[in-house]
């Protein structure tokens, strides 16, 4: 018989005299591996070997049971197996077997499913030994197969559960990374059994007839999609674009992954045009192993070679407008020059191969080409050489991921239909296993739907969102199609939704209540964000827009009906033809019904931890097929969508959480708060603070109560009758010097140091009195209370009830120092600060719960006739905030001399809205000295002097803010031929000369924070009130500078700080006791490092 073309065939075993050999290799060697096959046997009334090597190596039998055995040494037992029931494999019928082993876990599969697995108990062990196909795999006669076999696979990995099931049926490419060998028997030969992969572990055919090379009746799938790349040969194939691509007149990245598989070669990833001077362009390798990026007649070449086959990122930058182009190899600039004349090449963008240099395809593999009519910066390639894109990016003309896996053709991610085709490559081998990158990071995204492709988001969870008694629903959404019914979203008709109807005004449906659709009044624009807001109340439903109400329906009754549909969002579970069109974002499903107030208050702004009636938030800033709530973490599934549905939403630039600056009013007759049993600072240290602002003197009251009456068992924070503050243990009174009578917001704080039996009491950040509390003949009173801690009224007696206001009650598990009281008394804190043990601000508008804000859920339930009356105006921070996300600690790796220019761009007005800084017409700058010891603590300077001193071996720098300490140095700049210091001073940051230091709080580098303040006393002679010509001269006032520097995040292209030599970030100062409000300045900083010394006057 002739020898049969290449086909789709099986080989058929006889079962006494037909095997396949191979000899031993160090690619057979294999302790992790997996081994998968097709077989049809004919019989099982012997044990058959089917595939494995002499000492238990990745062995597969076939028993007289009609199980598979998979035997392995394990350095305990020489044939340690594992076996699946009897009777699993059928007579005279296909049936897929797989078994891996990773050292751990030894596992069967049949048809794709794991049918047993057990513990491999010792390490597998390999052996130098041949490989057998169809015989006795101790190499010992017998044990011959009989039957069919097709589609053989060895691979080098453990394939997982997935990788198994989804492709047994497929075909592969033979180029995979982790397969060893394939034997797929399509190209009969009488000697050799063909390896298939670029393996070509080629074994012996014993006594196999091309008769017995049969068509196989197995038909597989073509190869599975993935994370692949294209695969070039060097063999005249190359990808070209389906259109001509002009970068005539613009600014353009091509940026790419590329693999080598050569070197010392001319090796091409993209070209096009021709050799005319600039009329041609082409990028990748020189046979002399740089890389190029050149304009016909206008080279760039790096001047490093590169000769070494891993994975890379490349990007070539052209920039129109400098006429500059760069060169960077995974983020890091390689070369750049100008050209000579700018770019004109126009023509198909070739893929794997530059027209211009025939012979010079590309051998290896590229991945995630992009395209950009726009010049990337450094940052946005170093985010790009580990990212996917969201393909909705500024100047994207393409993106190639060549996943497809087969064929002759791959797509335009971008969505601009700007395919290539693959010019003389194979349709399988043109692909290889890819580079797997993250997703695109997280940013202000939004949810694009296209009504034509039928997307959705459907929520799961459905029956937590049948709501029937009050209801707000919220979304952002940008319309694009006029005249259609869009639907936002919908937990369908039969129960409720939100729509835009087709004269583009909102629809609000409620099944169930007697008013069942409220339509808006106001016709939305197209191409325009909006925020829509519908509320059910229990009698009226109103819908707002941007804040403001739009329509009302009144008198309404009933329930909403509930139904068995999921929540989608764009679309309708109910019915078809309903979706949306345009883009949605950061949608609110409440169970509760929010107030025009709370509408109009937070509409443009995040929303804080604790939101009462909260169901979920749904945002889109991560670009995933599962959508989590970013309240209580409901999921979603986004359908018929992919990473192109997400862009950027910035547009809504939703602000910071809305501070609703409330605070809590007692009666004086009965109104407390019942904080709970939680409060637990029996014998421990301990600090609390409030802020208080009294309605009635001369009487006494407490403010905060826990214990029982028992010496040193009840805490009382407050007022006696002669208005002196008291902080009791009972029987133990730490009371202050002198009575206040004012009825003006002041901060309170009361310290416990229980190591050092100290307790402090401060006014204002300014300590009062501190007195150790061990008592004569040493008698120790210790706080040993315990129980219900109360706000407003003591723990044991019916009266004294506090009659007034407070506001921003912080419990600490620690005894705070006083430049922590006196720095933090008027400014927020972050949630979850360290060393809190409850934060309550009182700040929820409504309801008789009030929420600790520390995440220690020491909630607590207001008693109180009217609890929504009790939520007057609360006390306003004037201080910015020192956020948790800002780090601030030391850091030593940015030790020496700082120079920060800062400049203010924005002021509060003295009227209208003097709580925040609006744009100043004109910027002004100050400068500021820092220096940062060897510890990581930061210091202001008033001024610097840099100087010199002999040491062994040369000179040392030295940095002298002790004036009398200068003659000790030597000068560093000449004038009148002598040797002076260098002098560097501030103005505007200025405090006691005597003092000249100024320790701050926090830490410089990235994504830290340094904040400190300076006090200027009414009696300081710089204090602008002691000027004689001052109105006010006579009594002055203190004045208080406070700043904070907010360091920008660190680049990631910076692995270090050490080396660091300039810092950027935001700065806010806020200057009390120039005006009778507060003034605020906000802007930027740059910082300069001039100096590595660590330590001053050394």
């Amino acid at each position: 018989m002739e020898n049969p073309s290449p086909g789709n065939y099986a080989l058929y075993f006889d079962g006494s005299s037909n095997f396949i050999k191979l000899a031993d290799s160090q690619a057979l060697r294999l302790s992790t591996y997996t081994v998968e096959v097709w077989i049809k046997p004919e019989s099982t009334e012997l044990e058959s070997g089917i595939f494995g090597k002499p000492g238990s190596n990745f062995q597969m039998w076939l028993t007289e049971n009609a199980a598979i055995s998979h035997q392995f040494n394990n350095s305990i037992s020489d044939h340690k197996k594992i076996s699946t029931p009897d009777n699993r494999i059928p007579l005279n019928q296909w049936t897929h077997v797989a078994i891996t082993n990773n050292g751990q876990r030894a596992k069967i599969y049949i048809n794709g499913r794991l049918e047993t697995e057990s513990a491999v108990n010792g390490t597998v062990k390999v052996f130098e030994t041949p490989l057998f196909v169809g015989k006795n795999l101790d190499n010992e006669s017998g044990n011959y197969y009989n039957g069919f076999m097709d589609d053989l696979r060895l691979w080098k990995t453990e394939r997982s559960a997935d990788e198994i099931l989804n492709n047994y049926q497929r075909k592969i490419r033979g180029n995979e990374d982790d397969l060893a060998a394939w034997w797929n028997f399509d190209q009969p030969d009488e000697a050799i059994a063909l390896d298939a992969s670029i393996s070509h572990l080629n074994g012996m055919a014993n006594n196999i007839k091309y008769q017995q090379f049969i068509d196989s009746e197995l038909n597989f799938r073509r190869p599975s999609s993935g994370e692949l790349a294209f695969n070039g040969d060097s063999n005249n194939g190359h990808a070209e674009t389906i259109e001509n691509m002009s970068f005539i007149g613009k600014s353009f990245t091509i940026e790419f992954f590329a693999k080598r598989n050569q070197i010392n070669r001319n090796d091409f990833i993209a070209g096009q045009g021709i050799s005319d001077i600039a009329s041609g362009m082409a990028i990748g390798f020189r046979d002399s192993n740089t890389f190029t990026f050149s304009f016909s007649g206008d080279h760039l070449n790096t001047s490093k070679l590169f000769t070494d086959k891993n994975w890379h990122h490349y990007a070539c930058v052209y920039d129109h407008e400098t006429k500059k182009r760069y060169i960077y190899r995974d983020a890091c600039l390689m070369a750049e020059n100008f050209v000579s004349d700018d770019y004109r090449g126009v023509g198909k963008l070739w893929i794997g191969g530059a027209p211009m240099y025939p012979g010079g395809e590309f051998s290896g593999r590229i991945d995630n080409l992009r395209i950009y009519y726009h010049a990337l910066t450094r940052e946005e390639i170093t985010l790009n050489s580990s990212h996917h894109l969201l393909n909705s990016e500024t100047g994207l003309a393409a993106n190639y991921l060549f996943n497809e896996g087969y064929g002759f053709q791959t797509a335009d991610a971008a969505s601009h239909a700007l395919s290539l085709v693959y010019i003389d490559m194979d349709q399988s081998l043109s692909w290889a296993d890819g580079i797997v990158l993250e997703n695109p990071p997280s940013g202000k995204l939004g949810l694009v739907f296209e009504s034509s492709d039928n997307p959705y988001v459907k929520i799961e969870n459905e029956s937590a969102f049948d709501i029937t008694e009050s209801l707000t629903l919220e979304a952002w959404v940008k319309p694009d199609k006029s005249g259609v019914l869009k639907t936002i979203i919908s937990k369908g008709d039969s129960a409720w939704s939100l729509k835009v109807n087709q004269n583009n005004k909102i629809e609000f449906i409620t099944a169930g209540l007697s008013t069942v659709t409220t339509t808006g009044q106001t016709a939305l624009n197209m191409g325009q964000w909006y925020h829509v807001a519908a509320v059910w109340d229990g009698s009226e439903k109103i819908i707002y827009i941007n804040g403001l109400e739009d329509a009302r329906s009144s008198m309404v009754s009933g329930q909403i009906a509930q139904s068995n549909f999921n929540v989608f969002i764009g679309g309708d579970p109910s019915t078809s033809g309903r979706e949306f069109s345009g883009m949605i974002d950061d949608i609110r499903i409440w169970n509760t019904s929010r107030d025009a107030e709370l509408i109009q208050n937070h509409f443009q702004h995040t929303l804080s931890d604790n939101q009462p009636g909260l169901i979920d938030v749904f945002s889109f800033n991560d670009p995933n097929d599962i959508i989590t709530g970013a309240y209580t973490g409901y999921t979603g599934t986004s359908v018929n969508m992919n990473q192109s549905n997400f862009a950027d939403a910035s547009d809504i630039g939703l602000l910071p959480v809305f501070t609703e600056n409330r605070g809590i009013y007692f009666d004086g007759i009965d109104d407390y708060i019942d904080m709970g049993v939680q409060i637990d600072i029996s014998q421990k240290s301990f600090s609390i603070e409030f802020y208080a602002r009294r309605s009635t003197i001369n009487k006494e009251q407490v403010l905060i109560g826990q214990g029982i009456n028992a010496d040193y068992n009840r805490l009382s924070i407050g007022f006696l009758s002669t208005n002196k503050l008291v902080f009791g243990f009972n029987n133990s009174d730490l009371v202050s010097n002198t009575g206040f009578t004012d009825d003006n917001w002041h901060h309170y704080a009361c310290v416990y140091n229980h190591a050092q039996k100290e307790r402090r009491i401060y006014r204002d950040g300014v300590l009062l009195k501190s007195t150790m509390i061990m008592g004569p003949g040493n008698t120790d009173k210790t706080y040993y209370g315990s129980g219900r801690l109360f706000l407003g009224k003591s723990s044991t007696e019916s009266d004294p009830y506090f009659h007034g206001y407070m506001d921003e009650v912080r419990i600490w598990d620690h005894a705070r120092s006083d430049s922590e009281i006196e720095f933090y008394q008027n400014r927020p804190l972050a949630q979850q600060t360290e060393g809190l043990i409850a934060l309550w601000n009182f700040n929820q508008p409504n309801g008789a719960s009030v929420i600790d804000i520390s995440g220690n859920e020491n909630n607590g339930l207001i008693s109180a006739d009217n609890t929504t009356s009790l939520r007057p105006e609360g006390i306003v921070f004037s201080s910015p905030e020192f956020t948790s996300d800002m780090d601030a600690t030391p850091n030593v790796n940015t030790k020496g001399l700082w120079i920060a220019n800062m400049q203010i761009t924005g002021v509060n007005e003295v009227r209208g809205n003097a709580d925040n800084p609006m744009p100043s017409p004109r910027a002004f700058d100050l400068k500021m000295i820092l220096h940062v010891d060897n510890s990581g603590q930061v210091r202001l300077l008033r001024h610097v002097t840099l100087m010199k001193k002999q040491i062994s071996d040369g000179w040392s720098s030295v940095l002298v803010t002790d004036d009398t300490k200068i003659p000790d140095y030597t000068g560093i700049i000449r004038r009148d031929n002598k040797l002076m210091g260098m002098r560097i001073s501030s103005v505007f940051f200025d405090f006691d000369e005597n003092l000249n230091e100024l320790q701050l709080i926090g830490g410089i580098g990235f994504s830290r924070a340094v904040a400190g303040h300076i006090v200027i006393d009414e009696d300081h002679p710089r204090n602008p009130y002691r000027h004689k010509y001052h109105p006010d001269h006579q009594k002055g006032m203190k004045i208080v500078q406070d700043f904070l520097l907010a360091f920008d995040e660190k680049p990631v292209y910076v692995s270090s700080e050490e080396n660091i030599m300039t810092l950027t970030g935001e700065f806010h100062v806020t200057i009390y006791g120039l005006h009778k409000i507060p003034i605020k300045g906000e802007g930027s900083f740059e910082m300069e490092r001039v100096s590595l010394v660590g330590e001053l006057n050394e």
